[in-house]
């Protein structure tokens, strides 16, 4: 997501039509500017959001809420732990939970094995909003 689009007014649908929900979302991005943007806009559609700088805290904070947690939305590109080491991490304790990667990087999703749905930055916060939706919708 660059500044020029978190400027930028949400195009065609209102905010009132973006869809919303009650479950908690999880975010880890070393980005503070792309994560607090991205948790605002999904708490003003409802969600509970909780934030993590770090693959490590992004880890710790997941353990501590883990039956809460219903979405992570992952960085793939951290330093320290990547979202790559995050997402083993994750899907080795038989974690359930959907994971989206949010990467800059043009990749595939069978460049993430296990995780649900890869978002390429950038991305605008309604189209951000939308996904977060269809996947906490979607069997």
């Amino acid at each position: 997501m660059t500044v020029a689009q978190m400027e930028q007014p949400l195009t065609t649908t209102p905010p009132q039509q973006l869809p919303g929900g009650d479950e908690t979302i999880l975010i880890i991005d070393d980005e503070e500017m792309v994560r607090s943007t991205a948790a605002r806009m999904l708490r003003r559609r409802g969600y509970t959001v909780l934030e993590a700088e770090d693959g490590e805290s992004g880890l710790e904070t997941f353990e501590q809420n883990e039956e809460e947690i219903r979405l992570v939305l992952l960085d793939h590109s951290m330093p320290r732990m990547s979202g790559r080491e995050v997402l083993n991490q994750l899907r080795a304790g038989r974690s359930h939970v959907r994971i989206v990667i949010i990467t800059g990087v043009t990749a595939g999703l069978d460049d993430f094995e296990g995780a649900d749905e890869l978002m390429e930055k950038p991305f605008s916060l309604q189209s951000l909003v939308g996904r977060v939706r269809e996947i906490l919708d979607s069997p």
